[in-house]
Parts: C-alpha cells; sequence; structure tokens
C-alpha cells in the first residue's frame, strides 16, 4: 500500500495511483480530501464521478503547466487505454460543469491541450 512508506517523492508518483499522493490538496476556494474521494468548493461538498476526480487530481498536482490530451490519457486513463482521445474533452466539460464557479481553473489551450490556472 502506498503512503509513508515512500520518502522519495519520485518514487512516490511512480508507485502509488493519483488519488493516495496526499492528505489533503487547498488549492483557492477547492479542498481535495483524497482518503475520502472528497472534494469540496467553497465548503460545499460536489460529487464526481471516478473519472472527473482523477482528472481533478491531476490537474492539481500538474498545475500552471500545458497538458496535451495524450498526456492526460496516459496518466488518468492509463497507457493502455485505446479509445479517442476526445474522451479527455468531454470529462473536461463535465469537470467544468461539476466545479461550477470554480470551472475558470481550466483553461483551454488552443493546439496544445489544457492547463489549470491558480487565481492570479
Amino acid at each position: 500500500m502506498c503512503g509513508n512508506k515512500y520518502k522519495d517523492q519520485e518514487r512516490l508518483k511512480e508507485d502509488c495511483p493519483i488519488k493516495l499522493r496526499r492528505e489533503l490538496y487547498r488549492v483557492d476556494e477547492i479542498e481535495i480530501e483524497p482518503s475520502r474521494r472528497q472534494v469540496k468548493i467553497s465548503g460545499k461538498n460536489i460529487v464526481l464521478s471516478p473519472k472527473e476526480y482523477d482528472l481533478l487530481l491531476y490537474f492539481i498536482e500538474n498545475k500552471e503547466q500545458i497538458l496535451s490530451r495524450d498526456q492526460i490519457l496516459d496518466a488518468v486513463w492509463g497507457e493502455d487505454y485505446e479509445g479517442y482521445d476526445r474522451a479527455v474533452d468531454t470529462y473536461i466539460k463535465k469537470l467544468r460543469a461539476s466545479l461550477g464557479s470554480a470551472s475558470y481553473h481550466i483553461e483551454t489551450v488552443i493546439k496544445s491541450g489544457y492547463i489549470w490556472k491558480n487565481k492570479a
């Protein structure tokens, strides 16, 4: 099992699923508690599908970086995913809807992918 046994963060990233890397994330008005797969926006619980949740964590762990569809697919769906890369677009649309007023964090970068931006 993942958790405190890894002192080396890179080794942790290689061996642990996204959802077990940290105990708590706080980004602006968003709070994520991975051990409970719980997400709050401005103190209110929101419900995400498992894929939306994994996508949100991947964005937060890679904030301020442009992420291509292929990078997102490999990290969230797995390298052996054989579907269409437009699945990313579909789930980003769903995630934006679920995030409501916090959806401004996810920006489209034309011909490149997506980026998570924190408040300025």
